[in-house]
């Protein structure tokens, strides 16, 4: 009984294991980008945090200028 029930299991698993790749192919299939056009991306956004960093950070402003702006209102 064990061993019917063992040989089942490995018969199921073949099966599955053997479809599994046409099936992800099918629904789940992986873009094979090139390293160079990941790595042109990732400079694009690099200089793109760089460049904007100074912008997000301008409405910030630092408690001396808090004061600063207090004392001449």
């Amino acid at each position: 009984m064990n061993y019917n029930f063992y040989d089942a299991m490995s018969k199921a698993e073949t099966s599955v294991t053997t479809t599994m790749g046409k099936f992800a192919s099918t629904f789940a299939p992986i873009d094979d980008m090139s390293a160079g056009l990941k790595l042109a991306l990732d400079l694009v956004g690099l200089g793109f945090a760089l460049a904007a960093a100074p912008v997000w950070n301008s409405g910030k402003s630092s408690p001396n200028t808090r004061s600063v702006q207090q004392q001449m209102y």
